[in-house]
C-alpha cells in the first residue's frame, strides 16, 4: 500500500496530464523515421563515438556541469545547445 501511494505522488508531481504526455510521446515515436538512444558506459565506443569518461572521453575536454545540467543551461544556453547539436551530428555520422 505504501509503494502505491509513493507511485501516485510521483505521477502527481509530473502533472495531471501525464497520460496525455505519454500518448504524445508514443505518437512522436510512432511517426519517427529514426531513433537515438543514449546508453550506459562504453556502448558508444564500438560505434566510433568517444565515451564520456574514457582516455579520450568528452569529460576530459568539457565540464559536464556546464553541458548537461539545468544550471549550465541557465548560464550559457547557446553552449549547451551547440554541444548537444555536435553530439547529435556525431551520432548521426556513424
Amino acid at each position: 500500500m505504501e509503494l502505491k501511494s509513493q507511485r501516485n505522488s510521483a505521477v502527481d508531481s509530473i502533472g495531471n496530464n501525464f497520460g496525455e504526455k505519454i500518448r504524445r510521446a508514443s505518437e512522436i515515436l510512432n511517426n519517427s523515421t529514426s531513433l537515438m538512444v543514449f546508453t550506459g558506459a562504453g556502448a558508444s565506443e564500438e560505434s566510433g563515438i568517444p565515451t564520456f569518461r574514457g582516455d579520450n572521453g568528452f569529460w576530459k575536454k568539457y565540464n559536464p556541469e556546464d553541458l548537461v545540467s539545468v544550471e549550465g543551461f541557465k548560464r550559457d544556453p547557446k553552449l549547451v545547445w551547440d554541444w548537444h547539436c555536435m553530439m547529435r551530428n556525431l551520432a548521426l555520422s556513424k
